[in-house]
């Protein structure tokens, strides 16, 4: 399917359903998995993405622009959240399994945010100057595990709060 300009930097598969989504963060293209044709297209604006993550239900999409992540509401493409993470790019966003929370990696740390409010949860320092660019959330959201490297040598682990 040719319906985006750049690479795909996220995919949603829905567990039930027939309907997927993918972004190359500039659009959001809705795609009819029996027929494989693009059935919907959201432009996203202009803005460069560097990172994104559906959430678990497919209904949000999390956009890493600069110093911002963006949380978008998948039906209409209009921003629900922003957040501002201040001192670092994301290079890499994951929504927990309940989609409540937003982790981001970014140089030497990964931080968690509250989805809805945008608020900050936790961050961890993952003592270096590399970019995250791997990360992933427990199924039962209780730990996150990166990889503060390129080369992907120390895998760290993290127990997370609880929700609130």
């Amino acid at each position: 399917i040719d319906a985006l300009d750049r690479k795909v930097i996220a995919i949603f598969l829905p567990q039930k359903g027939l309907t997927a989504r993918a972004t190359d963060g500039a659009k959001l293209v809705e795609i009819d998995l029996r027929a494989g044709s693009v059935t919907k297209t959201l432009s996203l604006g202009s803005q460069f993405a560097h990172a994104a993550a559906f959430s678990p239900d497919g209904t949000r999409l999390a956009l890493s622009r600069g110093k911002k992540i963006a949380v978008m509401d998948t039906d209409r493409g209009h921003v629900t959240t922003e957040i501002e993470t201040d001192h670092t790019i994301n290079w890499i966003l994951e929504f927990s399994p309940d989609g409540r929370r937003i982790a981001s990696g970014g140089r030497g740390e990964v931080e968690v945010w509250d989805a809805e409010t945008g608020n900050p949860v936790i961050e961890f320092d993952l003592g270096g100057v590399l970019y995250v660019q791997s990360l992933a959330i427990s199924p039962d959201g209780k730990m996150l595990a990166a990889i503060p490297s390129s080369s992907g040598q120390t895998l760290q682990v993290f127990r997370l709060p609880p929700n609130d």
